[in-house]
């Protein structure tokens, strides 16, 4: 009994005495998930990105009694994802982000799930975390404010210009364009055309009184 899936009859016998009895075979329990990864995307620093929530249901027969297993970090960080289960029949997956605190770049984890008997043991869910920037928000002076300097002549700390996004995440690329507002003096670009903030969101150039 139970090599095929359904109903199976039993019979016995003990000389004129026979009984039967009707067995139903179920298949083993599958997990089963409504997403077959989980993506989350943040701007660096940033509130944590809204939970995601992931239903499993059992693909299969029998009795389903969902478990979280561990969870796996790829390379650049770890302890960033935090998974819960709840429901009556723990059903019901909750995905937390813990931190934004992380360098800009695609961070993976993957989550394993288990059921007692289930056929697919450890069923395995796929998470992503995309930190990036966001656009250009502030411009801030960031040194060489405040100087004096004979006519003629350039500062000697050249003027820093820093660009930051809403979380103030320096914005290396981003072009910026200097100019003399009050007074006098001249902005000399190095090298002539735009000025390009460098990969620690600052600016330097070069000013003449």
């Amino acid at each position: 009994v139970g090599t095929s899936i359904g109903a199976a009859t039993v019979s016995a016998s003990a000389g004129n005495l026979s009984a039967t009895a009707v067995v139903t075979v179920e298949p083993h329990p599958v997990l089963s998930t409504s997403l077959d990864s989980v993506p989350f995307n943040t701007i660096a620093n940033a509130p944590v990105p809204a939970t995601q929530i992931v239903v499993l249901t059992n693909g299969g027969g029998g009795t389903l009694a969902p478990t979280i297993d561990s969870v796996s970090y790829g390379p650049g960080a770890s302890s960033w994802l935090v998974a819960a289960l709840s429901g009556p029949a723990s059903d019901t997956l909750a995905l937390h982000v813990l931190t934004t605190a992380l360098a800009v770049g695609s961070y993976k984890a993957t989550l394993f799930l288990s059921s007692s008997g289930a056929s697919n043991n450890p069923k395995t869910l796929p998470i992503t975390l995309a930190v990036s920037l966001g656009p250009p928000d502030t411009v801030v002076a960031d040194s060489g404010n405040g100087q004096a300097a004979t006519v003629n002549t350039a500062v000697a700390v050249v003027p820093v210009a820093r660009v930051l996004d809403q979380y103030n995440n320096p914005l290396p690329g981003v072009g910026v364009t200097f100019a003399v507002t009050a007074g006098g003096g001249v902005v000399k670009i190095e090298g002539g055309g735009e000025a390009f903030v460098q990969r620690t969101g600052k600016r330097p150039k070069p000013l003449d009184l």
